[in-house]
């Protein structure tokens, strides 16, 4: 059984779900750049014990978000753009849950500096993230 790979810190919940070979991010009511970074260092640590194989994507929760720091998006960009150095992420499926069209409008500028692509999804609920990332595995394992 892998580790169950979990943070808690200042609102910021994350974990690695075994069962759905998920990571779940939960982010708090203000989200800013070290918020941001906290997440990015967790992922690299989670996959560094669970393996980048065996994590099928992410469900990041914005839905208790209701202050987007303007220093966040810098750090988005900056941290997505590291990670995607170091990693290689084109069979990682992510959907972001969002509840309202600011949060909407705020993960999609944040979608756009880092690079959007077809493995990215704003959804919202936890269910539909679920099947847009079953979905999306789905369809790349018939082209592979």
């Amino acid at each position: 059984m892998i580790p169950r790979c979990t943070m808690e810190h200042d609102g910021l919940d994350a974990y690695y779900d075994d069962s759905l070979k998920l990571a779940r991010v939960t982010y708090p009511s203000e989200l800013n750049a070290r918020t941001t970074i906290r997440m990015y260092r967790w992922f690299e640590e989670m996959t560094a014990v669970v393996g980048l194989s065996n994590v099928k994507g992410g469900l990041f929760n914005f839905c208790a978000v209701t202050h987007f720091h303007p220093n966040n998006l810098r750090a988005a960009q900056r941290e997505s753009k590291k990670i995607n150095e170091k990693m290689d992420l084109k069979y990682f499926a992510n959907a972001f849950i969002v509840q309202d069209l600011r949060q909407e409008q705020m993960v999609r500028i944040s979608m756009k500096l880092t690079q959007n692509s077809d493995r990215l999804r704003i959804v919202h609920s936890e269910h539909d993230g679920i099947q847009f990332i079953e979905n999306w595995h789905k369809k790349h394992a018939a082209e592979s």
